[in-house]
């Protein structure tokens, strides 16, 4: 991650990695939400990344029930706005075929239906080796137009994000792949 944020020109004197000494248990929310509070006034932060989610988790937490995960996520709520700081959780999408991306996501709808924005990732389906950053859900705001980027290496080897504008594809088109006929036509085109 830091060669990552280096290579993105981050001022790494702001950027803080949660550590817990050796003996200690693991961070899980919302047992042990003090210590996370802890580093939170400590450092200042203002953007909190938890990833992935399930991760931070205690293990009481059902993870497929609404109101278990609204339970579990509230406090985390309450800490961002006592701190005036963002928490981004990290979810992977399911195996699903589902075209709508706030259903995709692993285990129970309370994980998106207690965020304000939501964003996506996904390939892009028509063009390869790049990506596109969307907003699916966004209560505080009109949604963002689709960013298209690119992962490069960076002069130092370490790999970079490389913005390429506006995707020109949708949702829908990001979660259910390339139509099967344009697939063909391009691996044709590669191969000749």
């Amino acid at each position: 991650i830091l060669g990552r944020l280096h290579a993105a020109d981050a001022d790494l004197a702001r950027v803080h990695v949660f550590e817990r000494t050796p003996g200690e248990a693991f961070l899980r929310s919302p047992g042990h939400l003090n210590r996370l509070e802890d580093a939170v006034s400590r450092t200042g932060a203002r953007y909190v990344v938890l990833d992935p989610i399930m991760s931070f988790l205690d293990g009481s937490v059902n993870i497929a029930s609404d109101q278990s995960v609204r339970a579990a996520l509230a406090p985390l709520a309450d800490l961002a706005a006592r701190h005036h700081c963002v928490i981004q959780m990290v979810r992977h999408l399911n195996k699903g075929s589902g075209k709508n991306p706030l259903y995709r996501g692993l285990y129970s709808i309370g994980f998106i239906a207690s965020c304000r924005v939501s964003w996506l990732v996904a390939c892009d389906p028509y063009l390869p080796k790049r990506y596109v950053l969307t907003q699916p859900k966004n209560n505080l705001d009109t949604p963002q137009p689709n960013l298209s980027y690119a992962i490069e290496s960076a002069e130092s080897g370490v790999a970079r994000t490389a913005w390429r504008g506006v995707a020109a594809c949708s949702n829908d088109e990001l979660l259910t792949g390339m139509p099967t006929r344009l697939r063909m036509r391009m691996r044709a085109q590669e191969f000749l």
